[in-house]
């Protein structure tokens, strides 16, 4: 993202997108980040963006939500710090659920609506676990799986009980105990049935992958393995889904310090 000031008779920000199918209006996450910024500051001033798309849309990877809180610390960087780390944490609540974890560590228990975020250490393992994320051309409206949602359906399981898991054994072997759990699957599933094809498809390419998960509200599933077991038939998939867009991802970790994020 790339971020300039504008001359002080501009009146609204422009935002520029290299992927164009994505709205750039008073909807998108960061105008509605640099409006609430000039909200709880005062400051009124206006900015052109040119966002360069690498998060896919509708994937479940907090793409928006990231692009959002770093268009709050433009903002802030870029007018003098008139807010600290604390005030863009509580302010990024009232646009978004999930903006304040990108104020994190990287690694955080969200509870709440997901803006509630307490830090934690790194997991156990995390330079040793490799996140393998496939995104099928098909996009969710976050919507439309909420209201599909059956809450009488919810895990059993006691969200503590999953976090201690993943606090004291790390994220393989949480995988492989079947301590992956998304609430928002069966009803994702039940929107876009190709995922769960994706997600079988993904299972059944080896003993390697140590549990397969849909990220959030979709479209994107994802497996867990180790780096020592990184590699995986990608191709058998691409087969199968000739437009999927495959993403070899790793494990991060900051300082509680969002200039750590950006500088």
């Amino acid at each position: 993202m790339h971020f300039s000031k504008l001359p002080n008779t501009a009146k609204e920000d422009e935002l520029i997108c290299s992927d164009s199918t994505l709205l750039v209006d008073q909807s998108n996450l960061v105008i509605k980040a640099l409006n609430l910024m000039r909200t709880k500051t005062n400051i009124k001033q206006y900015f052109k963006v040119y966002l360069d798309k690498q998060v896919p849309i509708q994937a479940g990877l907090g793409g928006g939500s990231g692009n959002a809180a770093t268009a709050m610390h433009a903002f802030n960087v870029l007018c003098g710090y008139p807010g600290s780390l604390d005030d863009m944490k509580l302010w990024s609540g009232d646009i978004g659920s999930d903006i304040t974890f990108f104020f994190s560590s990287g690694t955080a228990y969200c509870t709440g609506r997901g803006e509630i975020v307490t830090p934690l250490k790194p997991l156990p393992h995390w330079q040793k676990t490799k996140v393998h994320v496939f995104k099928p051309e098909e996009g969710l409206s976050t919507a439309l799986v909420f209201k599909t949602l059956d809450l009488n359906a919810l895990s059993p399981i006691i969200p503590e009980s999953l976090l201690d898991c993943f606090e004291s054994n790390g994220a393989i072997k949480a995988a492989e105990d079947g301590r992956l759990v998304n609430d928002l699957e069966p009803p994702a599933f039940k929107c876009q049935p190709n995922l769960l094809t994706l997600k079988s498809a993904i299972q059944s390419l080896g003993s390697s992958i140590k549990g397969v998960m849909m990220s959030g509200s979709g479209t994107s599933v994802y497996a867990i393995t180790s780096t020592d077991s990184s590699k995986l038939p990608v191709d058998k998939i691409k087969s199968l889904f000739p437009t999927i867009r495959y993403y070899d991802c790793s494990f991060l970790n900051k300082n509680d310090d969002v200039k750590s994020w950006y500088d």
